[in-house]
């Protein structure tokens, strides 16, 4: 492992792997696939129309049309470099493959090494075989990568191109119409994307029905993998059918379990149900392409020792397809194979249920946003949760647990911060219900009017941002939340804050003083002193047109994370303490710095919502930061 960390290394490792493979002529590609390219003289609209004159018929290839324009310009570059345009093809097709995995997993080349670029069943299937699945396995990754960026569309557009090279990856294309749906929540657009892809996929295939020898050749690649899967399946079973209860069994898994799936939980699911095709029969090396994306994350994702294991794996499924043994000891390694095969299904599902995202969505995550009134509270909930999805967050305001309405006597001696006004105790009753799975009738207070609206339903969602003056004040609660925020500014920059902000709830500036004036000593004696249970604290020091100045408070085990990614964000660090415990940074930024933003917040882009984009002011800012926290503690779920 050592070996492939230097570049130079990973180099020669390449260039060997290729002069290597380059005097290599695949048996399919002999057997079947020259006579088929060489049956048109020149370039064929309909390349089928010969299959008949050729010695394997309709098994000469038994590809869709796509797979044919693929290779064409390969089997055109062959006639003038004397080398496989098989081998070819997959020189090419592995080069962007890697590009494609690089950014999908956000990973250097040289951790796709052993899994990918060396790995002895794909180069074995590919140079000695002449198994094509490699191409069908090119527009996959394709797909999958456009999943990630949640170019939808564009996903599917390569699928139904890869469905157009191999009639068997439509199996997939249910799965990925539901993620998308369930992405989106949008019906109109689910049925566009799924109109669109039956568009590309009936216009590669309706030849079928102008041309008998193409429908020949299409149908005879379908048929000759079902009668592969019912008559020569593992321990002579009928695969067939224990391949389509499998697929069920996913299908099935993925509905139940659709809402905990982000892109790495897509591809362990599609593991689960690529994998079983082959390993029910070992001896078709190229259904193994399939799951490479699984295969590739579970490599990443196990010690070296475990990596081993699954390459000695890859190599005895080579071994045993060589029959160097006798019949008895072939038996014997396949059913040993078999077990090892199962083990690595269980790795596909393992890291399914320890994805992030999928521990993430099986419980809600909660977010306790405390502060004084008019600090940005309720705004930087509104970010969150418009990063989140709104249709994934639920919110509650603790200023709907007020107990009188703005009219009453009793605001003449008593503030909204002191907590003997507020129902806190009912508070913390409905919210042990919500997290529990019920739903509650919560009354909202409307700070414009000064009165309570009619109650509403709220139920738990996948996140629950709760915000307010009082979040914080109740131990037992403090030891449920995932997050505990207090935000705070400067006082100039509160008052002149909460001064605009009542003038729009049309109160009169004497009356606004006041207020301020009057809630100086509950802020001291209920509010400021909820900042000790916090896990991240954010005060604004100073902030003009174009620069804030701010103050975080947070564990000193992020210290080293955070300075790092400051260093690298174009951010002044002004000020730090730090002690075993807790550290303090002040720093100044442009108030729309994309680049802390972005970096801030990339760990946990699979839970950004596809319509979500950041603002241009410190809010946005300040609302990166929490997530960036909320990052942080959803790694020990």
């Amino acid at each position: 492992m050592i070996m492939l960390r230097n570049k130079n290394n990973i180099y020669v490792i390449f260039i060997l792997k290729y002069l290597l493979i380059l005097t290599l002529t695949p048996e399919l590609e002999s057997e079947r696939f020259l006579a088929f390219f060489d049956s048109c003289k020149e370039i064929c609209l309909n390349p089928y129309q010969n299959i008949y004159e050729l010695s394997n018929e309709s098994l000469s290839f038994p590809y869709g049309y796509v797979m044919y324009l693929f290779l064409l310009p390969f089997f055109l570059l062959s006639k003038v470099i004397p080398v496989s345009f098989t081998i070819l093809s997959y020189i090419f097709v592995e080069l962007v493959s890697i590009s494609i995995l690089n950014k999908f997993f956000d990973v250097d080349t040289n951790k796709l090494m052993l899994p990918f670029v060396l790995n002895p069943i794909i180069i074995y299937s590919v140079g000695v075989k002449g198994y094509l699945d490699f191409i069908p396995l090119l527009f996959f990754l394709l797909c999958l990568n456009s999943f990630k960026n949640k170019r939808f569309e564009s996903a599917l557009i390569f699928l139904s191109l890869g469905i157009g090279t191999k009639s068997i990856l439509i199996l997939i294309l249910p799965l990925l119409l539901i993620y998308i749906y369930r992405n989106t929540s949008e019906i109109s657009r689910t049925v566009k994307s799924s109109f669109l892809s039956f568009v590309i996929i009936g216009g590669i295939y309706l030849p079928i029905f102008l041309s008998k020898t193409y429908y020949d050749s299409v149908l005879k690649g379908i048929t000759e993998g079902a009668d592969v899967l019912q008559n020569s399946g593992i321990f002579n079973l009928n695969t067939l059918v224990i391949s389509q209860i499998i697929i069920f069994i996913t299908y099935y898994f993925f509905y139940k379990n659709l809402k905990k799936m982000d892109y790495f939980g897509l591809i362990s699911c599609l593991g689960i149900c690529t994998f079983p095709l082959f390993i029910l029969n070992f001896s078709n090396l190229g259904w193994f392409m399939w799951s490479i994306p699984a295969i590739v994350y579970v490599f990443l994702s196990v010690e070296n020792s475990r990596k081993y294991l699954i390459y000695i794996y890859f190599l005895s499924v080579i071994v045993i397809d060589l029959k160097i043994f006798n019949s008895t000891v072939n038996e014997n390694l396949i059913a040993i194979q078999f077990f090892f095969s199962l083990i690595v299904m269980k790795y596909f599902y393992q890291f399914l249920v320890q994805n992030k995202f999928f521990r993430i969505k099986s419980k809600p995550i909660l977010i306790a946003i405390a502060g004084d009134s008019g600090v940005g509270k309720s705004s930087i909930t509104s970010i969150l949760s418009d990063f989140f999805g709104p249709k994934n967050t639920t919110v509650i305001e603790i200023d709907n647990y007020h107990k009188y309405e703005r009219g009453d006597k009793v605001w003449e001696t008593k503030t909204h911060l002191d907590p003997i006004v507020n129902k806190l105790s009912f508070y913390k009753k409905q919210l042990t219900e919500i997290i529990s799975g019920n739903v509650e009738k919560i009354r909202e207070y409307n700070h414009l009017t000064g009165n309570f609206d009619e109650p509403k339903n709220i139920k738990v969602n996948d996140f629950l941002l709760i915000e307010g003056l009082h979040p914080l004040l109740m131990e037992d609660l403090n030891n449920i939340y995932n997050l505990k925020v207090y935000i705070d500014l400067e006082k100039n920059i509160k008052d002149k804050f909460k001064i605009n902000r009542d003038l729009e709830r049309n109160k009169s500036m004497e009356e606004i003083e006041n207020q301020i004036k009057s809630r100086e000593k509950d802020y001291d004696t209920f509010v400021e002193p909820q900042k000790k249970h916090a896990d991240l604290t954010i005060n604004t020091l100073s902030l003009d047109e174009n620069t804030i100045k701010i103050q975080v408070m947070f564990s000193t085990e992020y210290l080293e994370e955070i300075l790092e990614i400051f260093e690298n964000s174009k951010v002044k660090l002004i000020d730090q303490k730090y002690d075993g415990e807790n550290a303090e940074l002040s720093f100044e930024s442009t108030k729309y710095n994309q680049e802390l933003i972005n970096e801030l917040v990339k760990s946990v882009s699979n839970i950004r919502d596809d319509k979500f984009e950041f603002g241009n002011d410190e809010i946005n800012l300040k609302s990166s930061l929490i997530i960036y926290f909320l990052s942080k503690k959803l790694e020990l779920l």
